[in-house]
């Protein structure tokens, strides 16, 4: 089953729990072309598996200075109007794969960027600068979120 599996430690270090989020990781994967990304530092651990359907769409994400960490299990969609402004003022491509400017619409919208956002998601963001983690669910919830 593809999704989001992660450790966060809240006030402590959580590098002991390498082994356990190993093994945790190796039961959603199934073959070596499941896409992962890993995102890790001393109070986080946090991965997204997707299963090969051929798409072949990254699921990991951050605006330029990487202040902004998106790990995103499913679908997003965003309207036009909405990529053509945050495209203007971030200098992104309009033509970019629309998930590319989540982590953007999070660091103008911030908790009201799903106001923004259609599809059926997970979405892990990490706000390295105000060092807080969001985690949301699409409105419908056709995504499991444990």
């Amino acid at each position: 089953m593809p999704g989001i599996v992660g450790i966060i430690g809240l006030n402590k270090s959580i590098s002991h729990f390498e082994k356990e989020f190993q093994d945790i990781l190796g039961t959603l994967i199934y073959n070596e072309d499941d896409l992962v990304k890993i995102i890790k530092n001393k109070k986080h651990i946090l991965g997204v598996v997707n299963i090969d359907d051929g798409r072949k769409i990254p699921k990991y994400f951050t605006n330029h200075d990487r202040t902004i960490e998106c790990l995103i299990d499913g679908d997003v969609f965003i309207n036009e109007e909405i990529k053509k402004q945050i495209g203007n003022k971030f200098c992104l491509p309009i033509t970019s794969h629309w998930q590319i400017f989540v982590p953007y619409l999070f660091q103008v919208y911030k908790e009201e960027l799903t106001r923004y956002l259609k599809g059926w998601f997970n979405l892990i963001i990490v706000d390295n600068k105000e060092k807080k983690y969001h985690v949301l669910n699409s409105r419908f919830g056709m995504r499991p979120l444990y």
